[in-house]
């Protein structure tokens, strides 16, 4: 879809006959090299002397096949038809013959990367060498294989005897076409191609190639699309062409040698598009392909290329294509009143319609193209107009197209100017009734040509050019353009004099936007305003603005975008096209409408692009509520409003899925706005419909109440009902709202609410249309219908969980149902519930007050204490209730909570001083007894606690000791006889492990076996097992035997390991009621008892912190000092000692990590709670 568009051009004068051009792609220095030697080309100066003459280096330089600037060598490499390969070197000006080809040579080329070098002998031999010019492989084009003509016979007969296939029988005598010869004009030369990659080359006639015909130069310029070869370009020059050459570094910059001249053209790739802003413009992109100019309205059809919406046939080469600026304010202002159908007034410009268009083609000649309607007379001037894509054959035409308006030919009124498509290019419409374009007279001097078409006609062939403006030296060819962003070649993306990215690879200014991809594969929608797009240079900051960004398919290109409206059209690298609706680009235009109040359009584009509704109310909030009437009128679809109604949520879409709109926005406050967002609109569009048209709105209003914060189904329902005269009319709106309603709402759940109505017809109405099986359902509802009214009532409100209406029917059944109430409360626990819903007076609330006594067992005293006041109980209940609460918290040893109850609501002393005493609660206690005045209590019921808590805690250290000092000589032992054992089995004492007590490897029996499992695990082997698969319950089986005791187990050790640790951790808990039993020992001057229980306790902490290492060694380093020494003690034997002890700690460590973390490691005894008093010490 994209034209090359010649942007600049140069010339440097030359004086040679033939040669070669060649280009330094470091410096851009120009060679020229020729029978007589190599020149460099400077500017206008001309070539001059040669740099180097081969007659002074003795080397024959005739029939020059190729010339190539080789970077890595610096220098200059040639090879002739003689066969030779010279290196002429630049720095140190030397001229080599590197390599020579016997056979003589009749094509070379270098590979794009400048690696290696393909050359074709004389002999049809092709030879491929490095660029140090070292032989690399040969190969034959003379092979002996069949070609295109030799005849094969693969045994099917005669070709009259073959089976054709649809051909048919004529494909028989259907003749072969001979093979074309080639061209007239081609030079019948061998010519090399290299793919771009460098990877592969062929043998054929370049694409690329001049042909003489009448004395003049053709040159023309080829693109391939979509399978298809694209005539872009063709220049005609008068002089001979001797040599053309693309840039190496600037794929788009010719070379083109002549006899006296060097021509640099510079193209750019560029897309042919309308530009108007407004939805008028029909989005039409024009693809020159020769004498031919495709064009598609893309606003109107997707035609994909090759193929177009419909051509414009000239009778010469196409060389630009200018469209008509924007569109003018009048048609602006005219644009809802009229549609441009294409005709001009006699006051209208050419340029006020951005779909019109001229063409230049041939030497000089400038057409004029306006919109036009299919059905009108469309070709004139020799240019004819078919429509391809969007009609013909049979079929009508939709779409606007073209017809030819006027045709002129350019002339200078005062000037000998020449037109030429080289010479004259980069046009540009950039006004209403002003064309320019750039122009050089003999190459060398630049101009701007101006162009008035105000006022021109039918009448008239010439348009003569109005202005010429000489550029000076130095100036920039594009100065005449208001360029505000521009592209490189490099991918940078510029406003004015800043870079905004690096990596942009197409731009296409939009209505509102500006669109640009990048080679990260992004498509990036950005606001067009200053702020916005400086922000793309800083990362961060793009983060705050309205920056939209979309994953593309890896390549794609923008061509265009449809003016006014979301669609972008993307080119794929394969050529295909895609028509995409960015995300960003969709909520800008509905933001838009919204501005605009044009809910409907809004709506649609929701629809289609499935965006969330919710953002009809968030945009702006305080409008939409304030226009809901304008809302519903302007929609006037229940449909479209049920839609709208279901989408709802208590989000704001503008802070979330479409943050990247708002962006920078600064909102007024929208707090009161979210404040039960979805209620507040549906009860301003349920006010507004029922105001306008209750009858069309029925549906939407249903749904209103349906998806209300509180689900008000009840609502709908009683609505249907209020609007069913009788049963036995007919009632369409009833019947359709019922069918609504039961459709977003699950049938179970209407007859439930249906039956609360109290309404049987209307039930039976909804039980039709549900799926509840008859024979259960209609003997439910004949049972009811036979009750009395206030008990069917209380029936149907039991059934529906509605126990408070129950209740309240309750107070008007007969005394026989009370039962039935009482067991409602039982059974549903509702004690709470049911207290004050009963009448003054009524026998249910008499009876309901046994009741409240279970709701005081059952909750927490403070709440039922609070619910007791509330209710007014008297004295005698109360205490009746703290004293079931008391008894109940010392029950749970919650002795705290019990004494708080015997002190403060019973008032005593005595309780409270007993049961703070039995919870060892001795400040509690002497609080309340000193509150009192009750010394009574304190040297009674307090001492006597003391004393007889003091004897229990001593003889708890004893046995603790006492128990503790036992496991740990039975651990010493133990720990010897394992150790043995465990030698033993090494040595080899034991018998074969088959003969082994054992069931099988998940068990904890036998010896043998066990033992094995301990070796391997010591030295690091691990065996396969054959069960691997372990019950939870034998899990638990063998955790008891690893951790019990029992004499002569195999874990005999580990399980007093555990003891001794639980042991220890039972002494560290009865550290801190030491400290507060001595502190009230103190005060009733037991020091000597105090002492005595603080220096038993300090003994045995003592005790096991000494002992604390000797049965966990895995947390203590070996001592060496254990190890006996004495005069007969020789450095061997306290070697042997050493380690054993090392031996001896090793497998100890081994049987401790058997263990659960939690028992390899002993309590901490150094973090003992504080259990000393300074003055017992």
């Amino acid at each position: 879809m994209r034209n090359l568009k010649l942007v600049s051009n140069s010339v440097c004068n030359v004086n040679t006959q033939d040669g070669h051009l060649c280009i330094d792609p470091v410096t851009g220095r120009k060679y020229v090299v020729n029978a007589e030697g190599l020149f460099e080309v400077k500017g206008s100066e001309g070539s001059g002397s040669p740099l180097k003459k081969w007659v002074e280096f003795d080397v024959d330089v005739e029939n020059i096949i190729s010339a190539e600037f080789i970077p890595m060598l610096n220098s200059i490499c040639v090879t002739t038809l003689g066969g030779d390969v010279i290196c002429a070197n630049l720095e140190d000006s030397t001229v080599e013959v590197v390599g020579c080809v016997t056979d003589g040579i009749i094509a070379s080329s270098w590979s794009p990367d400048q690696e290696l070098l393909a050359l074709v002998t004389s002999e049809f031999n092709v030879v491929l060498m490095t660029v140090d010019f070292e032989h690399v492989s040969e190969l034959s084009l003379n092979l002996e294989n069949f070609g295109e003509k030799e005849f094969i016979n693969v045994g099917w007969g005669r070709k009259e005897t073959q089976f054709h296939g649809s051909e048919g029988k004529q494909a028989a005598k259907r003749t072969s076409k001979p093979v074309s010869t080639v061209f007239e004009w081609d030079d019948r030369k061998a010519k090399i191609s290299w793919r771009g990659d460098a990877q592969l080359f062929a043998l054929l006639l370049v694409w690329l190639k001049p042909f003489n015909v009448l004395n003049k130069s053709y040159l023309q310029l080829w693109k391939t699309e979509n399978y298809h070869w694209y005539l872009k370009e063709e220049f005609v020059f008068c002089d001979e062409i001797f040599h053309i050459k693309w840039d190496a570094e600037s794929p788009l910059i010719l070379y083109i040698l002549f006899s006296s001249k060097v021509y640099s053209l510079q193209f750019v790739n560029t897309v042919d598009c309308s530009t108007g802003s407004t939805s008028n413009d029909l989005t039409q992109v024009a693809v020159i392909d020769g004498k031919k100019l495709l064009i598609t309205p893309f606003s109107q059809a997707v035609v994909p290329p090759p193929m177009s919406a419909y051509e414009v046939s000239f009778p010469d080469q196409v060389h630009s294509v200018i469209f008509a600026p924007n569109k003018n304010e009048k048609l602006e202002a005219h644009a809802k009143a009229i549609e441009d159908s294409g005709f001009l007034d006699t006051n209208d410009a050419l340029g006020s319609n951005s779909n019109n268009l001229c063409v230049y083609h041939g030497e000089k000649k400038l057409t004029f193209l306006i919109q036009a309607s299919p059905q009108e007379q469309l070709s004139d001037c020799g240019i004819t107009i078919s429509i391809t894509g969007i009609g013909g054959n049979g079929f009508i035409a939709k779409s606007f197209v073209h017809r030819v308006f006027a045709q002129f030919e350019l002339e200078f009124k005062d000037s000998d100017y020449n037109f030429s498509p080289s010479t004259v290019y980069n046009w540009s419409w950039v006004s209403k009734n002003i064309i320019i374009a750039c122009a050089k007279k003999d190459f060398t001097q630049n101009y701007i040509i101006v162009f008035d078409i105000d006022g021109i006609g039918i009448e008239g062939d010439k348009l003569y050019v109005n202005n010429l403006i000489e550029i000076e030296k130095g100036d920039k060819e594009y100065l005449y353009c208001s360029l505000w962003i521009r592209l490189t070649s490099r991918n940078g993306l510029y406003l004015n004099e800043k870079l905004l990215i690096s990596n942009c690879t197409s731009v296409h200014m939009h209505s509102d936007h500006v669109l640009l991809t990048t080679t990260t594969h992004d498509l990036l929608i950005v606001p067009s305003m200053k702020k916005e797009l400086l922000s793309l240079s800083f990362k961060n900051e793009a983060e705050l603005y309205q920056i939209g960004i979309r994953k593309l398919e890896r390549g794609s290109k923008i061509v265009t975008a449809v003016s006014d409206d979301t669609r972008v059209l993307l080119q794929l690298p394969r050529g295909n096209l895609e028509m995409i609706n960015p995300r960003p680009l969709v909520v800008h235009k509905i933001k838009m409408l919204l501005d605009k109040r044009n809910y409907l359009q809004v709506i649609n584009i929701m629809r289609k692009h499935r965006l969330d509704m919710n953002l009809i109310y968030d945009h702006n909030p305080k409008e939409f509520l304030t226009y809901v009437k304008d809302f519903v009128t302007d929609v006037n679809n229940p449909q479209y409003i049920d839609l709208f109604i279901s989408s709802l949520k208590e989000i704001d879409v503008t802070q979330s899925s479409y943050s990247s709109n708002y962006k920078g926005i600064i909102f007024p406050s929208k707090g009161n706005f979210y404040e039960n967002k979805v209620d507040k609109i549906l009860s301003s569009l349920r006010s507004a419909m029922e105001s306008i048209d209750e009858n069309k709105y029925l549906l939407p209003i249903l749904s209103s109440y349906v998806h209300s914060s509180d689900r008000n189904v009840e609502m709908a329902i009683l609505k249907l009902r209020h609007m069913r005269k009788n049963i036995e009319e007919v009632n369409p709106r009833f019947e359709a709202g019922l069918r609504h309603i039961m459709y977003v709402c699950d049938a179970n759940e209407l007859l439930d609410i249906a039956l609360g109505t109290y309404d049987f017809d209307l039930v039976m109405m909804i039980f039709e249309k549900s799926q509840k099986d008859p024979k259960e359902y209609l003997p439910f509802l004949n049972g009811l219908l036979k009750l009395e009214t206030n008990y069917q009532h209380f029936k149907i409100n039991v059934h529906l969980k509605r126990y408070l209406k129950a209740f309240e029917c309750a107070n008007n059944i007969a005394e026989e149902y009370h039962h039935e109430c009482l067991d409602l409360i039982v059974k549903e626990k509702l004690y709470q519930e049911a207290i004050g819903a009963f009448k003054d007076g009524s026998p249910l609330q008499v009876i309901n007050l046994q009741f409240v006594w279970r709701l005081f067992n059952n909750a927490k005293w403070k709440k039922a204490f609070a619910l007791a006041f509330r209710l007014q109980y008297n004295r005698s209940l109360l205490v009746r209730l703290y004293r079931s609460q008391a008894q109940k918290l010392m029950d749970k040893c919650c002795f705290t909570d019990a004494g708080v109850i015997f002190d403060k609501y019973l008032e005593s002393e005595e309780e409270a001083v007993n049961c703070y005493c039995k919870g060892f609660l001795w400040e509690d206690a002497f609080l309340v007894a000193s509150k009192y005045g009750r010394d009574d209590l304190i040297n009674t019921d307090l001492k006597t606690s003391l004393l007889d808590h003091r004897k229990t805690i001593e003889n708890e250290i004893a046995e603790i000791k006492n128990n503790f000092n036992e496991l740990f000589s039975r651990l010493k032992i133990v720990r010897v006889t394992k150790r043995n054992e465990y030698q033993d089995f090494l040595d080899g004492k034991f018998e074969n492990p088959l003969t082994a007590d054992i069931c099988d490897g998940s068990t904890v029996t036998g010896f043998t076996n066990q033992w094995s499992a301990m070796s391997n695990a010591m030295t690091g082997i691990t065996l396969g097992s054959s069960r691997t698969y372990r019950s939870s319950k034998n899990k638990r089986k063998l955790d008891r035997k690893k951790y019990s005791s029992k004499e002569g187990s195999f874990f005999e050790d580990l399980g007093l390991v555990v003891e001794l640790h639980t042991t220890i951790t039972k002494a560290l808990d009865i550290a801190k009621p030491i400290l507060e039993l001595n502190k009230f020992l103190i005060y009733f001057k037991e020091q000597q008892g105090a002492k005595l229980l603080q220096t038993s306790f300090y003994h045995l902490i003592e005790e096991m912190k000494k002992r604390k290492f000797e049965i966990w060694v895995n947390c203590a380093p070996l001592d060496e000092e254990n190890v006996e020494f004495g005069p007969e003690m020789t450095t061997e034997t306290i070697a042997h000692k050493i380690q054993n002890a090392e031996k001896e700690k090793e497998f100890l460590i081994q049987r401790m990590n058997i263990l659960e973390t939690d028992y390899r490691f002993p309590p901490n005894l150094d973090k003992i709670p504080n259990f000393k008093l300074v003055s017992l010490k």
